[in-house]
């Protein structure tokens, strides 16, 4: 995973993720973030998961691939 996004820890807030990540597609108000990080030719994404609490600070963080557009 790339340095920018393993500094993205566990009780940062989402203003701290704004100013590492920027704001990509994510609309503030959610819980749950993503981050394309890589996207091959053949459709497959590795995507970083960030999950926030009511206090919008980051309760988990992970990566899952996907295929196609989902």
């Amino acid at each position: 995973m790339h340095t920018k996004y393993q500094n993205c820890k566990i009780g940062m807030t989402k203003k701290e993720i704004l100013d590492i990540l920027g704001e990509e597609f994510n609309f503030y108000p959610d819980k749950v973030w993503s981050y394309v990080l890589k996207k091959s030719w053949w459709g497959r994404k590795r995507i970083l998961i960030i999950e926030f609490d009511d206090d919008d600070k980051v309760i988990s963080r992970y990566i899952v691939n996907r295929y196609g557009k989902a």
